[in-house]
């Protein structure tokens, strides 16, 4: 199918318009702009067939490697190591609770009763384990509820970030070796973790000296940034080890570097006025361009749904995973008020923040890159996601009701 050029820019226009509108009037709506982009894909996509999306699929892996290191440089620039030190123990072991129990559960689910093979029970327990920053910051932000019980699901969701993507990328790498043995997947999990976080610190010790000493007004330092990023991820991969993982340590030593100097007790002088606005602009920039593959990537994954995938096992797997996730947070949230009997009157909404969303959809097209294919996996991904955002939606609204948001 060939496409009018005015019709792409329009439909690109479309489609960034939508996602900011969507950003706007989400205080009123409650409704992130992630549901507008994945609808409007799916009416252009599937329904219309205005946009065939067979001849995009097989560029979803491409798409989504970049989305995944936009997403690692914002995740990792936007975690404070000194705010994440403090309100360590609580979040980390909720999150590691509700991750754990979610991913056990829900792989013990998919291949015991519904005979799916272990790796993908295991694959899709994974990235159904953790929330999605973008979205619980934008439901909690305009919240009622006190500030620990936000900076908890606000940790809960950056960490589950860093869970997400290592634990998924970590099981593909085993997935790929085709045997378990504890021997050699000990070796590969050690060798290509060690060797990725050795690369992403000591290219991000290198590349904020470049920064502070030679890029600190030029207008351009995140694109360069970006474009290390690219060669790094590239590079670590090269050499058959975690290039996600060397990307993450790479943005968090860039993002946290003034806690990495004192941390590491290195004399220096490149800390200084200028440097730290440097990374302020930065990160600001990083906002805008992970809006824009955001929006791009929802819209992108409505057009690749497909419907004649859908049948009663799907439909059957991803309410039943819903279900246990629900579960899993319910038990978790539990075990944290015999911690902190803080949390007791934001049960209900720790219990229902639970949306699924960017990471989740990104990660899931790791496997097809890798040429490893699971069957029905966008499909379940991406009802996941609409389901379990709905649910979060309708426990902020309940919520608001009991106790009502002052501005």
């Amino acid at each position: 199918m060939e496409y009018n050029s005015f019709f792409l820019l329009g439909l690109l226009g479309l489609i960034i318009m939508i996602g900011f509108l969507g950003n706007v009037l989400f205080s009123r709506t409650r409704i992130p702009e992630a549901l507008f982009l994945i609808t409007m894909g799916l009416i252009i996509g599937p329904v219309l067939n205005l946009v065939e999306s067979g001849s995009l699929i097989e560029t979803s892996s491409f798409i989504a490697t970049i989305a995944l290191i936009v997403i690692l440089l914002e995740s990792g620039m936007s975690i404070d190591i000194n705010k994440l030190l403090k309100n360590f123990s609580h979040a980390t072991i909720f999150t590691l609770m509700v991750f754990i129990l979610s991913t056990l559960l829900v792989s013990l689910f998919l291949h015991f009763l519904m005979h799916l093979p272990l790796f993908h029970s295991l694959f899709i327990g994974i990235i159904s384990g953790g929330t999605t920053t973008i979205t619980v910051m934008t439901l909690i932000s305009r919240c009622s509820a006190s500030e620990y019980t936000k900076n908890l699901l606000f940790l809960e969701s950056m960490i589950n970030d860093v869970t997400i993507i290592s634990g998924a990328v970590i099981l593909i790498q085993v997935m790929e070796l085709g045997t378990i043995e504890t021997g050699k997947i000990a070796g590969l999990i050690l060798g290509s973790v060690s060797t990725a976080v050795l690369f992403g610190f000591l290219t991000g010790m290198f590349w904020i000296v470049i920064l502070s000493r030679y890029l600190e007004k030029h207008p351009l330092n995140y694109v360069s940034t970006l474009g290390i990023a690219l060669i790094l991820y590239a590079l670590v991969e090269g050499v058959e080890a975690n290039g996600a993982i060397a990307v993450l340590i790479f943005s968090l030593t860039v993002g946290n570097f003034r806690n990495v100097v004192m941390l590491f007790k290195i004399k220096t002088n490149l800390v200084t006025r200028h440097s730290l606005e440097t990374l302020k602009k930065i990160k600001t920039i990083q906002l805008g361009i992970t809006f824009f593959v955001k929006t791009f990537f929802f819209f992108f994954l409505g057009l690749i749904f497909s419907f004649q995938n859908l049948n009663k096992e799907i439909l059957t797997v991803v309410f039943g995973m819903v279900f246990i996730l629900l579960a899993a947070r319910f038990f978790s949230t539990q075990v944290l008020l015999l911690l902190d009997k803080k949390y007791r009157k934001e049960t209900f909404l720790i219990t229902t923040m639970l949306p699924r969303g960017f990471t989740a959809t990104v990660v899931a097209f790791l496997p097809l890159e890798a040429g490893i294919e699971i069957p029905g996996l966008t499909e379940i991904v991406l009802l996941m996601l609409l389901i379990s955002t709905i649910i979060a939606i309708i426990g902020v609204t309940i919520h608001e009701r009991k106790f009502p948001y002052v501005e």
